[in-house]
């Protein structure tokens, strides 16, 4: 009892150490949090007005006129100054995404060479860890998000003066799958346009011959497998999908997310099942060592259907989604309550 007594004052202890180092954090974040409310205030009161002048020049993106222009540089300066007054650090270090913004500048003005060593220089810090191939896949990511011709120009310059390297054809499947994806939108298929649907596969078919083209010059590189992979599933050809897992999978056995995206792709809303997600998940993490990362596909097995009474996937199959989670949790739990019902919340 004295033991126990002496836990609970030992984290009380630790509790109110924690708190009083956590207040003086909130406060400025509260504070931050007011002044950034005030400067978008601001800007809806004189920025706007310009910007419904404004006519759309491209998907998702406006024209700005010259006085909407200076009414956003005032904007910038007034939260430069008021947050300057927060006596907040920059930070010293560069970071993998300061990197990804520099090359996108690069490659926006036409210095590819620039963009060039960036990439190079992070591939090369890059390793295959537990959960992804990092920095390489922050890098990517924060390039760019689709539909930016100067990033596009740059990009077909580098691959027009070095068409023997691979990252610029990945950088560029990269390109065209987010591109594809802002043409589609997020809604189903039968509620997108026919004409945006073709440019989304177009773009998507750009992409997979771009993705095919850098794994064919550097088989060596985790992260093309794993968009190959992504661009599969999103071209809705489940025997495709299948190859390119196992091609993935006997080159990067250790590649968490090529198991991650796979299962994904085998839910119903995708055109899987319930059993299938099932006996992939059994296949690959059952026999996995304890440490492997492969056991949390289990997690992520029951966190698609979650998905489908999240309302994210259309009617029918949500009419039915707490029974397969329910079924879910209940094919885990199976025979590990000494033959009683699971009593688990998800199991009843």
């Amino acid at each position: 009892m004295q033991s126990e007594d002496k836990d609970v004052l030992d984290e009380k202890s630790v509790s109110n150490r924690k708190g009083a180092t956590v207040r003086p954090f909130l406060t400025g974040f509260l504070a931050a949090v007011a002044l950034l409310a005030a400067a978008f205030m601001v800007w809806q009161r004189f920025a706007q007005p310009s910007a419904a002048a404004s006519s759309p020049i491209r998907s998702g993106s406006l024209a700005v006129t010259p006085h909407g222009s200076e009414n956003v540089d005032s904007l910038v300066a007034l939260v430069a100054e008021e947050t300057a007054k927060l006596g907040v650090k920059p930070h010293t270090i560069v970071l993998t995404t300061d990197k990804a913004m520099s090359a996108a500048e690069a490659l926006r003005h036409g210095d590819y060479q620039s963009a060039e060593l960036l990439a190079k220089n992070v591939l090369a810090q890059s390793k295959l860890q537990s959960f992804s191939f990092h920095p390489f896949n922050a890098f990517i990511n924060t390039l760019s998000q689709g539909d930016d011709p100067k990033f596009l120009e740059g990009l077909n310059a580098w691959i027009s003066h070095t068409p023997k390297s691979a990252l610029p054809y990945l950088i560029r499947a990269k390109y065209y799958t987010n591109t594809a994806w802002l043409i589609r939108g997020p809604d189903f298929g039968d509620a997108v346009p026919g004409q945006h649907m073709r440019a989304f596969q177009e773009s998507l078919r750009r992409a997979q011959d771009d993705v095919r083209q850098s794994i064919a010059l550097d088989p060596n590189i985790p992260w093309s497998y794993f968009l190959l992979l992504e661009i599969s599933g999103s071209c809705d050809n489940s025997q495709q999908l299948d190859k390119v897992f196992r091609d993935s999978v006997a080159r990067f056995p250790d590649y968490y997310e090529i198991y991650r995206i796979k299962l994904h792709y085998l839910q119903p809303k995708w055109g899987g099942s319930v059993d299938a997600m099932r006996q992939f998940v059994n296949r690959y993490a059952s026999s996995a060592a304890p440490s492997s990362p492969l056991k949390l596909l289990y997690l992520q097995l029951t966190r698609e259907p979650a998905e489908c009474c999240l309302g994210r996937v259309p009617r029918p199959q949500a009419r039915d989604a707490h029974r397969v989670h329910r079924r879910l949790h209940e094919s885990l739990c199976h025979g590990r309550s000494g033959g009683r019902r699971c009593q688990r919340p998800e199991c009843l």
